[in-house]
């Protein structure tokens, strides 16, 4: 069963032009704001809490525990963002 997380934005980063490329998936859990880090290979993710700048909490998490979750997120973010590629470069040719 696939952990339930609440999305609130995905955005890709290429650390320059020979570094591994990643996603950054700002989700919420159990009332928890966190940010995944999904990196193109399988078991490559981690997760963190934002820095509260208070007090010590838990900054970090399992990644394979939210893999499934981020990893779907990651696919819808990639099927609209080349959709919408698509369709500009269908409108520029036209």
């Amino acid at each position: 069963m696939m952990i339930r997380i609440k999305v609130k934005a995905v955005d890709y980063q290429r650390n320059g032009c020979s570094g591994a490329g990643f996603h950054i998936v700002h989700f919420a859990h159990e009332g928890d704001e966190m940010v995944g880090i999904v990196f193109e290979k399988p078991k490559h993710v981690a997760v963190i809490t934002p820095w509260s700048g208070k007090e010590w909490i838990q900054l970090y998490w399992r990644g394979d525990y939210f893999e499934d979750a981020l990893r779907e997120a990651v696919d819808k973010y990639r099927e609209r963002t080349l959709g919408a590629a698509i369709q500009a470069q269908e409108a520029a040719l036209a």
